[in-house]
């Protein structure tokens, strides 16, 4: 391999990293924003990341015939480790903004009333619930799975979804 070529699947992994830590960096924006529209903004832009990594892992797979694998930091024998916690609120409106940009178009309120149902024991399910309702669920958990967030606990309210994040911190 020529040293040109090396230096080029260098940058490749170099810019991964950094678009994964832009991810994080917007999803972290998008938790603390109050203003619909700016946690929309935040939300557009952790999707424009991991497109661009796509594209990046795409090419580096490309130019020398095998995939990108990052491995994670090697933790030392006494490195030790802790836990960040992290709470997410979505609101019904941020979930039908998600909806609507992953192509699904706008949906009645009778059937984002049917996307969740709650017994009197607050026991949750999803038999009723419309399969663009379930990809819309299933982006909010993959967009913060992919910045290495572990759902913890999920508790669906009347009007908003509220998750309860951890990952491991290196101390």
């Amino acid at each position: 391999m020529t040293e040109s070529r090396s230096q080029v699947l260098e940058i490749l992994m170099e810019a991964v990293q950094s678009e994964r830590h832009f991810q994080e960096v917007y999803s972290r924006g998008a938790s603390l924003a109050e203003d619909a529209e700016v946690k929309e903004t935040f939300l557009r832009l952790v999707d424009d990341e991991m497109e661009h990594e796509r594209i990046l892992m795409e090419r580096y797979q490309l130019l020398k015939g095998e995939p990108l694998v990052l491995e994670p930091e090697k933790e030392s024998p006494k490195a030790g480790h802790h836990w960040e916690h992290d709470i997410t609120i979505h609101t019904v409106a941020e979930m039908m903004a998600i909806r609507e940009r992953m192509g699904f178009g706008p949906a009645g309120s009778d059937e984002m009333e049917r996307a969740i149902i709650c017994d009197a024991q607050g026991v949750c399910f999803f038999d009723d619930a419309p399969d663009t309702n379930v990809e819309v669920l299933k982006s909010i958990l993959n967009t913060r799975g992919a910045q290495g967030w572990e759902l913890v606990q999920l508790d669906y309210r009347r009007d908003r979804l509220i998750c309860t994040w951890r990952r491991k911190v290196m101390s």
